[in-house]
């Protein structure tokens, strides 16, 4: 991932002046913005996931914390809310029916809803009649965008 510019940052943080790019490889300013939640100082930064990682972590994978530091602080690692002009984005997951024949489960992230601070998902699970994956998934499709439009998601 990326250091990004987050929305509000009022704090660079730049490279230590004992650090060698050759010994200790790159290191990119870091842009926080202070906020005082919960009774403590918290200091915020943003990241951009590179397309790869997006693949891994919507397959499952874990995001990774590193720290350079001779004791653990406090931290916290939250997914933000995306960009109002981010288009939904779909996902399909293999899946079981009840009687254990194949399905998928399809699910649609609506950032512009405005149900929660993300926005919305709208999701439903679709048998997989004659192994035909092609016409489950846009059966599912079919039927989030009809339930979105009637939750006026999109």
């Amino acid at each position: 991932m990326t250091p990004d510019v987050i929305e509000g940052a009022n704090v660079p943080f730049h490279k230590p002046a004992n650090w060698n790019e050759e010994r200790d490889g790159p290191c990119q300013t870091l842009h926080v913005r202070v906020d005082h939640e919960q009774g403590g100082k918290f200091m915020t930064s943003a990241w951009r996931p590179e397309a790869d990682e997006v693949g891994w972590m919507l397959a499952g994978a874990n995001i990774h914390l590193g720290l350079s530091a001779p004791s653990h602080p406090v931290v916290r690692l939250t997914v933000a809310t995306p960009p109002l002009e981010a288009d939904p984005v779909y996902t399909i997951v293999p899946a079981r029916e009840l009687n254990g024949s194949p399905s998928v489960l399809v699910t649609m992230y609506a950032p512009r809803s405005g149900i929660t601070r993300r926005g919305g998902s709208v999701w439903c699970q679709i048998e997989v009649k004659r192994g035909d994956l092609v016409a489950a998934v846009a059966q599912g499709m079919a039927q989030i965008e009809a339930k979105a439009k009637e939750l006026g998601i999109k």
